[in-house]
């Protein structure tokens, strides 16, 4: 027998793989498996089994963060025909601007006073803003899915960008969630992410919008799939200070976070019901609910990306990081920071298909069966 062993077992952490990373990121998350091998000997290996355990988002999954209970509830004074779908933060109005279903289009103020409200028409779903400084919002319209250009100032539909030909679900099931994703490398000034509730899929398009006042052509460019298998995607928001892309699952009562290209950074469990839309203010977080309720979560932690958690700059999110982090906190560094940088420790910040050498998934597998099949009396182990 080996020295000292019956059985030995290697781990390999684990973080989910999206359709739309590069070839670096397929390698590293499909290697970021749990992968439990356990082998059983005598004179040679006889017996090898390989479990693929839970993924570790699975694991990551965290409560609703207790500081920014209880929510507060922000549309008490509603008409009682209003029924909020969608929502964003309009910076430069410092107002929050909700799409709703039966086809109106409301701003208010942070604590929901001063409403005012525009007929659109149509069963509207998303909303979100490209350009503050502009008087156009883009709103989300699900049957046909379209993304509409509004002028808030006369209340008009000034162009309508037809989706349909990458996007269409069944009856209630269609484009669900709308938001703006800035680069300042885009001609347009970011690419629009339109979520597809009937499969849980984010679809990124680029409109003419700043190259065009009349075009209504559209680019398809990636489909973002955040968890395979899961759907009633109903809310999307892009944190743009942050660079973290959130998700709403209504059916699966979650709030997700991830990069742009929408790798896995936490997740946590909602603490309302029915949720359609999310808006982040600071350190605020709007949820609209299917019944009729838009509710005010803070304060509440929001994250950064992996880059924001290696603190000491050296590409690795590593034991130092966590140093940096408890000496700023409070100061530089916040709670939510620790979340990411325990659920991502030991990795490293990629910035190109080649800053890791990673074997394929196929190469390691194989490794693992040789090594589990040579005599032990080459003393390994």
């Amino acid at each position: 027998m080996w020295p000292g062993q019956d059985s030995f077992a290697i781990m390999l952490q684990q973080q989910e793989i999206s359709p739309r990373m590069n070839s670096h990121h397929a390698r590293r998350n499909a290697l970021n498996f749990f992968v439990r091998v356990v082998v059983f000997s005598k004179n040679h290996v006889i017996f090898l089994a390989a479990l693929l355990l839970l993924p570790r988002s699975a694991a990551a999954l965290l409560p609703f963060p207790t500081e920014a209970l209880p929510g507060t509830e922000i549309s008490s004074n509603w008409p009682p025909n209003f029924e909020p779908s969608g929502a964003v933060w309009h910076t430069g109005l410092e107002r929050l601007l909700v799409a709703l279903d039966n086809g109106y289009v409301a701003s208010m103020d942070p604590d929901g006073s001063n409403l005012t409200d525009w007929a659109v028409g149509g069963d509207l779903e998303g909303i979100t803003v490209a350009d503050p400084s502009s008087p156009f919002v883009y709103v989300g319209l699900e049957h046909p899915d379209s993304i509409l250009e509004m002028n808030l100032n006369t209340g008009q539909v000034t162009r309508t960008f037809d989706v349909t030909a990458w996007m269409t679900g069944p009856s209630n099931q269609g484009l669900e969630a709308l938001t703006f994703v800035h680069d300042p490398n885009s001609p347009e000034g970011g690419l629009f992410y339109a979520g597809l509730q009937n499969d849980g899929r984010i679809y990124s398009f680029r409109l003419p919008i700043a190259s065009s006042s009349t075009s209504t052509s559209v680019t398809h460019l990636s489909v973002i799939t955040p968890v395979g298998g899961r759907t009633d995607l109903s809310g999307l928001h892009y944190d743009d200070r942050n660079e973290v892309l959130y998700a709403i699952f209504d059916r699966s009562n979650r709030l997700r976070a991830m990069e742009a290209n929408g790798q896995f950074l936490s997740e946590w469990t909602l603490a309302g019901r029915d949720q359609e839309g999310i808006a982040m203010a600071g350190d605020r977080l709007f949820i609209t609910e299917d019944s009729g309720d838009v509710v005010r979560y803070a304060p509440f932690p929001f994250l950064t990306t992996l880059s924001g958690v290696d603190f000491n700059n050296d590409g690795t999110v590593g034991a130092a990081d966590y140093t940096l982090w408890q000496d700023g906190l409070g100061d530089t560094t916040v709670e939510a920071d620790y979340l990411l940088w325990k659920t991502h420790f030991g990795e490293s910040i990629a910035s190109g298909s080649e800053a890791e050498n990673i074997p394929e998934p196929a190469t390691l597998l194989l490794a693992l069966l040789v090594v589990a099949t040579v005599p032990h009396r080459l003393g390994c182990f």
